[in-house]
């Protein structure tokens, strides 16, 4: 496929991205949802789900994601969570970054949100055949996959809705 088209896909995905965290934005701060939403990020400010996007390193990827040099689709976290894995000098990675901080606070309390840098953790890349960027996995309970930001928003939709009839 023609570069000019692979930017023009990325860019339509930042952009559906960018649509979907202002749709959950708004059905999660309705006035009745507002004090719950304040007190749920208060309580956890400093643990998984904490609505902030953790950088982290090889090591505490180990330790709180997988270990990829023994299991590395075997997810060890308390709940599900994404690992946007970038590089500084990526433009599509900055472009993309705004909108999964913008997705890690609007999932507070529910999913966490983890990044790391691609060109300081090279063990990473090879353990997961990474040969492009930006590349997000997603984890889970069942395994740790590679997916799309389409893929992300419809997860993120699918783990919010079974919150909010979970909490009926």
């Amino acid at each position: 496929m023609d570069q000019k088209y692979k930017w023009i896909i990325v860019f339509i995905c930042i952009l559906i991205v960018k649509g979907v965290v202002k749709h959950i934005k708004s059905e999660t701060n309705t006035p009745e949802t507002q004090n719950e939403n304040i007190t749920e990020i208060q309580k956890d400010t400093t643990h998984w789900g904490n609505g902030k996007v953790d950088s982290i390193s090889e090591d505490q990827f180990i330790t709180l994601v997988a270990d990829f040099n023994t299991d590395k689709e075997k997810y060890i976290g308390e709940g599900p969570a994404f690992v946007d894995i970038f590089t500084t000098w990526c433009g599509p990675c900055r472009q993309l970054a705004p909108t999964i901080e913008a997705l890690a606070e609007s999932c507070a309390g529910t999913i966490q949100f983890y990044k790391l840098d691609l060109d300081e953790n090279r063990n990473l890349a090879e353990a997961y055949g990474i040969h492009y960027i930006p590349y997000i996995l997603y984890c889970d309970s069942s395994k740790i996959q590679h997916i799309s930001p389409q893929e992300m928003m419809i997860i993120i939709q699918k783990i919010q809705s079974q919150k909010n009839n979970s909490n009926y």
